[in-house]
């Protein structure tokens, strides 16, 4: 569908261009000018009320969304390695563990001679069976013990490995945006190309081409704020619409920002022959075009090693985390950290460190320093000039890719029945060129996964959105292959074997499904008095007027306090394949996503009646409450909250203390003290209005 971004100004100046030039009549001024105020009198009231239905629709599209069916999946040897053996046992005794043990077979991660005992050792150490230690565990089969198998970690956001979002691009890049905000490293997109008709695949292709690039333009637009400095984005296009995407690019991000377009191997071609000169009427198209750009003309290199050679404390703060590892502290060019830890590894920096003074000596012999290269201009010399040295720095690594001719590689394959499914080989080009070990790599567009599944097994983290239904038949089961480990794609190359292995695969990641434009509307409710107010019969022109803001203020979407007595059972009408449903959204979720909170630890108390989620928001430390306020003695409340600040959290400075409803926290130890979070929910949902 298509709103309008301000459909009152479009439709006000089309007006005034009608009137000058359809209806004033110089020669008889006085004659045209009574019709014009006729003309103009009836259409600003029609322009009133399309642009007040508009607005709403423009509202409920712009809103962040709210969250739900959230789940995790995580493989046995994570739980092990924190001491949840006795949760392991809970698991196996559950009865979730047959649907779970079902879903193992239909992956074909065991066979029907599989005993779920044998999941552990029988010794007296009790370990679990390395043939199993890899299995994914779903929580959605085990919702009594989901929070006990999150309360397990500290630094809870910084364990997972990946996010997968159910959701249409744009919705989701709206509303996952605080939580990754200038974090992703590297891009990729492979977005329905634009074709004469539909193809016979998953995705409608037949956009007029205004269309097409619009809705490229809106989440392309967006997903640049995802980007850090050093960012890169891959945009796969063919013959049909490369000419757009170029040029839609270079409106986003800058001509300077353009890297490069490589052309990437696609299918066979369905032409004639050449023999058949006389009848031919095309020749076989043989390739897709890549387009790479950058967040910053100096992103990948120039950029960095100003840092490095400044050493300002911006640098320094960029490469310092919020976290609090003592085994990621140790000094390095002369800085040391008394809490706090660094970004990478002691023995990542120190090779960091390692090649950059070997680039340093190569540069100074060429009798060259990048102080003679100050301004933009400059740095964009040194770099063409030292390119092969400074790449080589930066991405750590033996060799680098020079050329954009990508035919020696396929562009496609078929390991999951879906007919645009990307090769790892191709996906491992792109992550491995402009990305490190650790770092965040993004697909919205992510169709059969192999974005996600190569950012896994070379080490990096991952974010995916996908709208279509395959997002559970294809996306969700990938990814738990890809966690048990999958020997195909780039698994058999030498490089990824001493990464990603039979013996240490693993991981754990979250997913869940977003509430979508549709959904609001469906669950957008009229008050039923509204047709017999007296009051609103006495505003004038009231027929034609909406006053949609008043109407649906009691609807589910909007948010208030008698909502969010019960947070654990707020439920939205969901239409899904057609079914209308009642569906629980997770306002927990939906509130850290959507205020940025990186969250540390999630602890639930009194049979899910009250969740506890530490993080940390702009080196603020949070603790935010959520309960069930029906028939709440306040007194109680506050004693049980104070109860878990001491046992859990009394070795934390904690600044704000957030809870739903009323909140009468004001120990002195609580910096800022209690804040209800209800009117900030709002806030975030509807961008501030």
């Amino acid at each position: 569908m298509f709103i309008h971004k301000n459909l009152k100004e479009f439709l006000f100046n089309e007006l005034e261009f009608y009137l000058k030039e359809e209806v004033l009549d110089i020669d008889n001024i006085e004659q045209s000018y009574e019709k014009i105020k006729k003309i103009n009198g009836i259409s600003i009231k029609i322009i009133e009320f399309l642009s007040q239905i508009e607005d709403f629709e423009k509202k409920l599209w712009e809103k962040k969304k709210f969250i739900y069916n959230v789940n995790y999946v995580i493989t046995l040897d994570k739980i092990e390695n924190r001491n949840g053996m006795n949760l392991i046992k809970k698991i196996i005794n559950s009865p979730g563990i047959e649907k779970q043990i079902s879903e193992w077979k239909d992956l074909e991660l065991i066979d029907d001679t599989f005993i779920k005992e044998n999941i552990i050792k029988s010794n007296l150490t009790e370990e679990v069976n390395s043939h199993y230690k890899f299995l994914p565990i779903d929580t959605k089969y085990f919702n009594e013990l989901k929070y006990e198998i999150l309360s397990l970690f500290d630094n809870l956001d910084e364990q997972l490995d990946g996010v997968l979002v159910h959701s249409e691009n744009y919705q989701g890049l709206n509303t996952i945006l605080g939580k990754f905000k200038d974090k992703i490293q590297t891009i990729y997109i492979d977005p329905p190309f634009n074709k004469d008709q539909n193809a016979d695949y998953l995705y409608n292709v037949k956009y007029k081409d205004a269309t097409w690039i619009t809705l490229l333009e809106n989440r392309i637009r967006l997903a640049r704020s995802y980007l850090g400095e050093q960012g890169s984005i891959f945009v796969r296009c063919d013959y049909n619409g490369n000419m757009y995407v170029k040029l839609l690019m270079n409106k986003i991000f800058g001509g300077e920002n353009f890297r490069n377009e490589m052309v990437v191997k696609r299918g066979s071609p369905k032409a004639g022959l050449f023999l058949q000169f006389e009848k031919l009427k095309s020749i076989g198209v043989m390739y897709d075009n890549i387009y790479w750009f950058s967040n910053y003309p100096h992103a990948g290199y120039s950029g960095f090693i100003k840092k490095l050679l400044n050493k300002t404390d911006g640098y320094w703060a960029s490469f310092k985390k919020i976290y609090d590892r003592p085994t990621m502290r140790y000094e390095i060019l002369g800085i040391n950290l008394d809490k706090g830890q660094w970004m990478w590894s002691k023995e990542k920096a120190f090779k960091a460190v390692e090649n950059y003074t070997t680039y340093l000596q190569e540069s100074k012999t060429a009798g060259e320093t990048l102080e003679q290269y100050s301004d933009r201009t400059g740095i964009k010399e040194f770099v063409r000039r030292h390119n092969d040295t400074i790449q080589y720095w930066v991405s750590q690594k033996e060799s680098v890719l020079l050329d954009n001719n990508w035919l020696d590689i396929p562009g496609y394959s078929s390991g999951w029945n879906f007919r645009t499914e990307n090769s790892e080989i191709l996906l491992k080009r792109v992550i491995e060129s402009t990305s490190n070990e650790g770092d965040l790599i993004l697909d919205f567009f992510l169709g059969s996964g192999t974005t996600a599944a190569v950012a896994h097994k070379l080490k990096r983290k991952w974010v995916g959105i996908e709208m279509g239904d395959h997002f559970n038949s294809v996306d969700l089961r990938r990814m738990k292959t890809v966690l048990y480990y999958d020997k195909s794609g780039i698994s058999k190359e030498k490089d990824v074997k001493e990464k990603y292995n039979e013996n240490n695969a693993g991981g754990f990641f979250r997913y869940f499904d977003l509430e979508q434009y549709e959904d609001s509307l469906n669950n957008i409710e009229n008050k039923q008095e509204m047709s017999n107010s007296k009051v609103l019969q006495s505003i004038p022109d009231y027929e034609i007027k909406y006053m949609l803001d008043y109407e649906t203020d009691n609807s589910k979407i909007f948010l208030n306090a008698n909502m969010l007595e019960d947070p654990f059972n707020y439920t939205l009408k969901i239409i899904n394949n057609g079914e209308e449903k009642s569906v629980n959204m997770d306002l927990v979720e939906t509130f850290d996503y959507l205020y940025n909170v990186n969250v540390d630890k999630i602890l639930s108390f009194n049979d899910k009646n009250y969740i506890f989620v530490y993080g940390t928001k702009d080196d603020e430390n949070l603790l935010i409450v959520w309960r069930q306020l029906n028939n709440i003695d306040y007194r109680d409340d506050k004693d049980f909250i104070y109860k878990i600040i001491d046992e859990y959290f009394h070795d934390i400075i904690i600044d704000t203390v957030f809870t739903n409803g009323n909140n009468i926290i004001d120990d002195s130890r609580i910096k800022n003290g209690g804040k209800s979070l209800d009117p900030l929910l709002n806030k975030l949902i509807f961008g501030g209005k």
